[in-house]
């Protein structure tokens, strides 16, 4: 079987073929991963992937900034003061922690 480049065929000319749209002369050997380098395959990214995870890790760390500035700078504090209970938080008085639980 003939060694057909690992080309896809999104990077060929739209001229030329006796199929423009799979682009492909009758008689061609198809390759053995056509599904993946055929027109139909997964598309060509247009941006290199080391390029889109720095925008990606970029957005992501402006969304968890924003997300810190909301919650720590702009939430106010609240308004009202925590009940506060006397001995233990009414540990002896609701019968110990051991007797609380289920």
């Amino acid at each position: 079987y003939p060694k057909v480049p690992n080309v896809s065929r999104q990077y060929l000319s739209p001229y030329g073929w006796q199929d423009p749209l799979l682009r492909r002369n009758i008689g061609d050997p198809v390759h053995e991963y056509d599904e993946l380098y055929s027109m139909w395959g997964p598309d060509i990214p247009p941006i290199a992937p080391h390029i889109a995870l720095r925008r990606f890790t970029f957005v992501a760390m402006g969304f968890v900034g924003f997300g810190f500035l909301v919650k720590h700078v702009l939430t106010p504090e609240s308004p009202v003061v925590h009940r506060q209970y006397p001995f233990s938080g009414l540990v002896t008085e609701l019968g110990g922690l051991d007797a609380n639980k289920v």
